[in-house]
């Protein structure tokens, strides 16, 4: 199953997304959700202005976790409630039990953490390769979903490109340079500055060092399904 690949990896990983989440908001509520794939760690965010308005989940993109939200999630507080998660089979604090080998597993999950939500509709926002579990559990089990916000989704309007693909191998093997994963994440980013002192950069960095995924690749979303 997708996983750390060492103990000290982990405890690297664990190091640089506890500071790293120092810099967001302080949550009003942090726990674990239990899945029939694995446990799933969530966050709620909320300013005391808007507790009625129907809340947002961000599913963050490859690599990612909560952290990466830091420089969106005030923003996103002025209106509504936030939840986010670690995706199960990424680098976070999710933790998979069992093997997720089918994209039907990846919305059977995702469906189960919406049931656990108190709220009747949540509006769902995902980035790149959140984008597409974001799509893919609409396709699949729509109840709960209110919106749909897809943020540059990966296989749903068209396949990744190939200079992409071959660009960003090299940043997930962990014998290739510091200086050259910076470099190719920061291409990947659009280039954006990629360094020490951007920690969700730097967390992005460690779990592409410290993490195996072994989750199965996406479908190209049917344009049927996109109508």
């Amino acid at each position: 199953m997708s996983g750390f690949v060492t103990n000290e990896g982990k405890q690297e990983y664990i190091n640089s997304y506890h500071e790293a989440m120092s810099y967001l908001p302080q949550p009003v509520e942090s726990k674990m959700l239990n899945t029939d794939f694995g446990k799933v760690k969530l966050y709620k965010f909320q300013k005391e202005e808007t507790p009625d308005k129907t809340p947002l989940l961000l599913l963050p993109g490859k690599g990612s976790a909560t952290p990466m939200w830091e420089a969106n999630l005030n923003d996103f507080l002025k209106h509504r409630p936030v939840y986010t998660i670690d995706l199960i089979g990424e680098p976070g604090l999710s933790i998979e039990t069992k093997r997720i080998k089918t994209n039907m597993d990846q919305a059977i999950w995702l469906k189960q953490v919406l049931e656990q939500l108190p709220e009747e509709e949540i509006n769902l926002l995902g980035l790149s390769f959140g984008g597409w579990s974001a799509a893919n559990l609409a396709i699949k089990h729509p109840e709960k979903i209110q919106t749909l916000i897809l943020v540059e989704p990966v296989y749903v309007f068209g396949p990744i490109p190939l200079k992409m693909i071959l660009v960003s191998i090299p940043a997930s093997v962990p014998a290739v340079p510091k200086s050259i994963r910076e470099r190719i994440l920061s291409y990947i980013s659009g280039g954006a500055k990629i360094d020490e002192s951007e920690l969700a950069a730097k967390l992005i960095e460690t779990g592409m060092r410290t993490f195996k995924s072994k989750l199965p690749m996406p479908e190209k979303v049917k344009t049927e399904h996109l109508k």
